[in-house]
């Protein structure tokens, strides 16, 4: 990890511009990275936390005194002694054997002292600096810049109150991000308004129907790049913006899904086949709408698993919720059911005549929960 970690400062503060530098660099980092258990951090979270983590490690290790490498077990000791995981001697640094997946074998930090990285760097950021480090705070120094739109000459042109911390960001960082965020959410508004459900859809206005939720779409990630990638949010701020616009994201592609299916049962109902049989348009109506629902949960609980929401516990809850509902609707489930045996077997048809009990007359309409006789 050090060996790494350092190599890829080295070459970052020579200066070098070019394309192979620049791999160089890139190489040496996801190196140390890679020493990292990040099997608890979200995958949309991964990338960050690994490159961030990385950076400030290697800030605390250029900070607290390091064992010799004589002192560290090797494979013989760790056959031996059976060892699962190894402590480094005056740290709360854990290396851990990894036992599945991709990994299997290889001894990372644990997953528990990746967590901990943030707190730990804050603790110990003041302590005198190592003699042979190579930075003496990479992390102060990569959350102070921006992306290739953020060139350094700009920001060191910036005032100096400007270029200060506040809460893990630099003031113009946090200047930008409010213009941004408020930029969103004023075009959010908009494209909901703009993309409001329509009851008929021509030709002529199927884009637009569509407009809302694909805009939507565009601006959640599009500034979630802005944030992450030019600005360059870093930490917690950057964990709650993400978090917040991919709920955004995941929310306009459900809206978009959900209008594709609506559009689909559209034009299966403008069919001339469908158009003499009414049961059958009250059935595309009932598939459609089952259709949403389906495509909806899927397409959230795919959202919760990436932004690391417990998709068991979701699960589960929904199934639990699904219960109560059907015990506390049993009788409307009952014509639910009712209405797919009429679906299915077909026993009358819209405009039949037919008596049932004391009662006789024309069916006019076949649904779901009700029939209506004349």
């Amino acid at each position: 990890f050090l060996n790494n970690a350092n190599r890829s400062w080295e070459i970052a503060l020579e200066g070098a511009q070019d394309e192979q530098s620049a791999a160089r660099r890139d190489l040496a980092s996801l190196h140390a990275q890679r020493c990292l258990d990040l099997s608890q951090v979200p995958p949309a979270e991964r990338e960050d936390t690994a490159l961030e983590s990385s950076i400030m490690l290697l800030d605390i290790f250029n900070r607290i005194p390091m064992p010799d490498v004589v002192d560290m077990p090797d494979a013989t000791e760790v056959s031996e002694q059976a060892l699962e995981s190894w402590q480094i001697p005056g740290t709360p640094f854990a290396l851990t054997q990894v036992t599945k997946g991709p990994q299997e074998g290889q001894w990372l930090f644990s997953s528990d002292v990746v967590s901990r990285i943030p707190e730990l760097y804050r603790v110990t950021r003041e302590l005198p600096l190592n003699t042979d480090a190579v930075i003496e705070d990479g992390y102060l120094l990569y959350s102070s810049v921006g992306g290739s739109l953020m060139p350094n000459e700009l920001l060191l042109a910036l005032p100096g109150w400007a270029q200060r911390h506040f809460l893990g960001q630099t003031v113009w960082q946090w200047l930008s991000g409010i213009v941004l965020i408020a930029l969103t959410i004023s075009l959010a508004v908009w494209v909901i308004r703009l993309g409001r459900p329509r009851v008929e859809i021509s030709e002529t206005g199927t884009v637009r129907f569509f407009l809302g939720p694909l805009l939507l779409m565009l601006i959640s990630y599009g500034s979630l790049y802005i944030l992450d990638a030019q600005l360059n949010f870093t930490g917690a701020v950057l964990s709650f913006l993400r978090i917040f616009l991919l709920a955004v994201y995941y929310l306009a592609a459900t809206w978009l899904a959900v209008r594709v299916i609506a559009l689909i049962g559209m034009g299966v109902k403008r069919s001339r086949r469908l158009r003499q049989e009414a049961i059958d348009l009250d059935l595309v109506d009932t598939l459609t709408f089952f259709a949403s629902v389906l495509v909806s949960v899927i397409i959230l609980a795919s959202g919760a698993a990436t932004m690391g929401l417990p998709l068991a516990g979701v699960l589960t809850g929904l199934g639990v919720g699904g219960i109560a509902v059907a015990l506390a609707a049993q009788n409307t489930l009952e014509n639910l059911l009712g209405g797919f045996t009429l679906f299915l077997d077909r026993p009358v048809r819209v405009g039949d005549y037919c008596k049932f009990g004391g009662k006789e007359g024309t069916v006019e309409r076949i649904g779901l929960r009700s029939t209506r006789v004349r």
